[in-house]
């Protein structure tokens, strides 16, 4: 687990070839690497509804 600075998640890109990947509210670079944003309330959402 790492920390991220809130200007960091803040300027994630939504624009990216995976910004408009279901549950994703950004892409962040971190180490060359592409890491998802996930927007947890829809990922929530989507879990509850699985479960119901």
């Amino acid at each position: 687990i790492h920390a991220i600075d809130e200007h960091e998640l803040e300027a994630a890109s939504a624009s990216g070839t995976h910004a408009n990947a279901r549950f994703t509210r950004g892409v962040l670079q971190w180490k060359d690497r592409s890491l998802r944003w996930l927007d947890e309330e829809q990922l929530l959402s989507a879990v509850h509804r699985s479960l119901t």
